[in-house]
């Protein structure tokens, strides 16, 4: 394979990780959702429950944070390796630039025509 070519099997194991963490992050959101809807009223005594939920749901935000920056770093990583790509491997590029002036003297019309 040449410079810069694509590893396959890292890039069909890149998809299932960034599916399985989207799916995660929608399960964590559901979670923390059902969490929410089960917190019982907090009273003036015992609310150790209440403190209990509250611990596992800013737990499952935390995890689901993590998940998302996993999958942005997917996009960062692609952006940097074709940054990297982009100097070790050499472009041939051909400018080419032509302009065309019309000048008037006397009556008499002078095209020039430059190419570089």
């Amino acid at each position: 394979p040449g410079a810069g070519a694509l590893n396959q099997t890292v890039a069909d194991l890149a998809v299932l990780v960034r599916e399985q963490a989207a799916q995660s992050v929608e399960d964590f959101k559901a979670c923390e959702m059902w969490i929410a809807m089960k917190a019982p009223a907090i009273s003036d005594g015992n609310n150790f429950g209440v403190d209990v939920q509250n611990y596992v749901a800013s737990e499952l935000k935390t995890m689901r944070h993590a998940m998302q920056a996993m999958i942005d770093g997917a996009s960062n990583y692609h952006w940097q390796r074709g940054a990297g790509l982009e100097k070790l491997v050499a472009t041939v590029s051909h400018d080419t630039e032509e302009s065309t002036s019309t000048e008037t003297e006397e009556g008499k019309s002078k095209a020039k025509s430059n190419k570089s």
